[in-house]
């Protein structure tokens, strides 16, 4: 969990914004796999890091922060709880591949989702065109990081190391004011 939690800070530092007044992370595949590696308990404390190393990184009002922070908490939570409702057998990874890309997908739906309403209400603009521009391409992305989360390079452990160091999936934040 300690080397999750630093790699969590590296990716805050070197995230990158596609778009004015935003940016993207794939600290969200740390989360995740903190969460296969011990359920909730192990990926609130990881998206705990990230909300913390963001606003460190990238500083902004305190209720900006607290709203990533939550963000982040309820994406995991998702993630953990679809992924714990809907798995069958422990020791058969093809049999964890679909709900893990579930978990992924749902997961997609509440990010993409809270950060789209924080968004449209801060600037007056309508959800679904701020979604369609700025989140719609990252569905493949979350569905593909589910496949990495769940898929062959796990071994025993729920998630192992080569995926959690290679997955690309990304998270979105509601910027700080420049």
């Amino acid at each position: 969990m300690l080397a999750l939690g630093f790699l969590t800070v590296i990716s805050e530092f070197m995230d990158f914004g596609p778009f004015a007044n935003s940016r993207i992370s794939v600290s969200i595949v740390l989360i995740f796999a903190a969460g296969a590696f011990s359920g909730l308990p192990g990926a609130v404390p990881i998206a705990g890091v990230c909300a913390t190393a963001d606003a460190v990184a990238h500083p902004k009002p305190f209720y900006k922060a607290a709203f990533n922070l939550g963000v982040l908490v309820a994406t995991g939570a998702v993630y953990c709880g679809v992924v714990s409702v809907f798995s069958v057998d422990a020791h058969d990874w093809t049999a964890r591949l679909g709900p893990s890309m579930a978990a992924a997908g749902a997961a997609y739906i509440v990010n993409s989702g809270l950060v789209t309403m924080a968004i449209s209400t801060d600037n007056r603009i309508d959800p679904f065109s701020v979604w369609s521009s700025r989140f719609r391409w990252l569905l493949p992305h979350y569905v593909v990081m589910g496949l990495l989360r769940r898929g062959p390079g796990t071994g025993i452990r729920p998630v192992g190391t080569w995926p959690a160091l290679s997955s690309s999936s990304c998270h979105w934040r509601w910027p700080g004011l420049p």
